[in-house]
């Protein structure tokens, strides 16, 4: 049965001292259900639609219980189980695997079993659509933690324990050999390709398309399963990235025309390539997997983001390219005990954020450019990765950080918890 850590959690946040970050929380919340009340949409998507609706607005609930909040919490997870039954995609930010993360962070803050027994069934769809594949299984052409099988490998690792089912793992394990089977020898060690099952050989090394993603499931894949052969598999593909980090230890964004193209943020850059190198430090005690992290969050600290933006670092404020995700980096540096100054950097991110909010009714919205290609084409988004749910959720963060609040979502891709 879930407990409802909502109930046990601050009940209130009518304080005397003021809580900006909350605040800008629950404008952006309230600008979200003024969208949603606007207009439906289609897409359940951890990335882009209500699945990382969901995520959030449980988050508010785990943050401070209210009956309008458990409504909106109820109403998304209905919704969310209806547009799922119809998804046939299975990855983590793209499909089945996402609904099933957001659904358990409802049941985490309602209380409801439905909603845990809901992210099973999407879990129990994701395990029966696996195809045999060489040596294991894939649902798609794609190896990435995005849509592909690395995410949905991370998502079966945290639900083997999150939802208390061991014989995922063995699904897992599955997805694990086969792309040890797909690895390619390279400079430093092993590397992955973007779509290698559909014969694209172009290499995106950071963490969402590409090697330091796959390397980061094949970690903790070993670090559940007590399977070495997983962990020397992940540690080549961190040798791979670190003989092409800069001396800063940042990484290029790609091998075709991207390697004088250094990305700070989650999807390309060391916010999300550190993944890999925190998993290392803690499974296999090294200290070098921690001196590439101290050594990539010094570059970004060093950079001038966020008042100065970089050809890798554009008018975008979110958690997969821009400020939030950054933030995100720094609290978790901070959480695990990294330095003070991690906390004061994720401060300053998290105070830009706010001054970036711009009002709409009672809310607050976010206006920016998805596309580093397309800097022009902004607009304000509702979503996880590129829109006022995830820059909310950060804000949420910084908050629980204040007030030494335990966050609810515990992402299936990320080694930090807390």
């Amino acid at each position: 049965m879930i407990v409802a850590v909502a109930a046990v959690l601050m009940s209130g946040h009518h304080q005397d001292t003021p809580r900006p970050y909350w605040d800008g929380a629950a404008k952006a919340a309230t600008w979200i259900q003024a969208q949603l009340v606007k207009g439906s949409s289609d897409d359940v998507s951890l990335y882009s639609g209500l699945s990382g609706v969901l995520v959030f607005t449980s988050e508010m609930v785990g943050a401070q219980q209210s009956l309008p909040r458990l409504r909106q919490v109820d109403g998304l997870a209905r919704n969310v189980i209806a547009l799922s039954s119809k998804t046939q995609d299975s990855g983590l930010y793209t499909g089945l695997c996402g609904s099933a993360f957001a659904l358990q962070c409802a049941g985490l803050a309602t209380g409801k079993e439905e909603y845990r027994q809901a992210a099973i069934d999407c879990l129990d769809r994701v395990v029966a659509k696996a195809k045999t594949v060489g040596k294991g299984v894939q649902w798609n052409d794609s190896n990435d933690i995005i849509s592909g099988s690395a995410g949905i490998g991370c998502t079966l690792v945290w639900a083997s324990s999150a939802l208390d089912n061991p014989t995922y793992l063995d699904t897992a394990k599955k997805v694990g050999d086969r792309l040890i089977e797909l690895a390619q020898i390279a400079p430093g060690g092993l590397k992955w390709a973007v779509g290698q099952a559909s014969g694209d050989t172009g290499e995106m090394p950071n963490f969402s398309h590409g090697t330091a993603g796959i390397a980061y499931f094949l970690a903790q894949l070993g670090a559940a399963t007590g399977d070495s052969k997983y962990v020397a598999a992940a540690e080549q593909g961190a040798g791979h990235l670190i003989e092409l980090s800069q001396e800063n230890g940042l990484v290029y964004h790609d091998d075709s025309k991207g390697k004088d193209l250094f990305y700070l943020g989650w999807c390309h850059g060391p916010v999300g390539t550190a993944r890999l190198f925190a998993v290392l430090q803690r499974v296999t005690h090294k200290e070098m997997y921690g001196a590439w992290i101290a050594r990539a969050s010094e570059a970004v600290k060093k950079s001038g983001i966020p008042e100065t933006r970089t050809p890798g670092f554009w008018n975008n404020f979110g958690l997969c390219c821009g400020d939030a995700g950054v933030e995100k980096f720094y609290l978790d540096l901070a959480k695990s005990g990294a330095g003070p100054q991690d906390a004061t950097f994720a401060r300053r991110l998290a105070d830009f954020l706010l001054s970036r909010g711009r009002p709409e009714g009672d809310g607050l919205k976010w206006v920016f450019a998805e596309n580093r290609v397309q800097p022009d084409d902004q607009k304000a988004q509702t979503g996880l990765m590129e829109g006022a749910a995830g820059i909310g959720l950060a804000l949420l963060w910084m908050d629980g950080y204040d007030q030494k609040r335990p966050s609810l979502a515990q992402f299936p891709d990320s080694p930090w918890h807390g």
